[in-house]
């Protein structure tokens, strides 16, 4: 997978957000990227992205076994 794969929808949320006109992914972003093509190359058969801010709420999901 490769970063234009995973940033595909990012015009789109910056269109809709109230943001300067010039904007650019920063590199918290990049190690972000970078981090999930290393997992799902290398990891094991099993891999979850799961997004928000507030991991409280997704505690049940994540310890939950499928």
């Amino acid at each position: 997978m490769h970063l234009l794969q995973l940033t595909e929808s990012l015009p789109q949320h910056l269109e809709q957000s109230k943001s300067p006109e010039i904007v650019c992914a920063g590199m918290l972003f990049s190690e972000e990227v970078t981090n999930i093509e290393y997992a799902l190359k290398e990891s094991a058969s099993l891999n979850s992205i799961v997004g928000g801010s507030k991991i409280s709420t997704k505690l049940k999901v994540i310890e939950s076994p499928f």
